[in-house]
């Protein structure tokens, strides 16, 4: 079993970054991991480098890239997650 999170980019000149929170939210996922002998899973939208988050404890990245996610849209977002 593993803890799955969201994180979230941005866009901004020089293309898709991670949003503060995302950093922020893997390392707390990471306390509690440790904490239940688990993992953390992230899931990822329309970035090229995840490598980052490794250091903030997650183990494994799902990384989407797809157009239609380029703007938030709340049903594109969920059904990528669901899948």
């Amino acid at each position: 079993m593993s803890i799955l999170i969201f994180a979230e980019t941005y866009t901004d000149t020089s293309g898709v970054k991670f949003k503060k929170v995302a950093f922020e939210l893997a390392s707390y996922a990471k306390k509690i991991a440790d904490s239940t002998g688990t993992s953390v899973t992230a899931v990822t939208c329309n970035i090229s480098d995840n490598n980052v988050l490794a250091a903030y404890g997650v183990s494994k990245v799902l990384t989407v890239s797809d157009d239609k996610l380029s703007n938030f849209n709340a049903k594109a977002y969920s059904q990528v997650i669901v899948q």
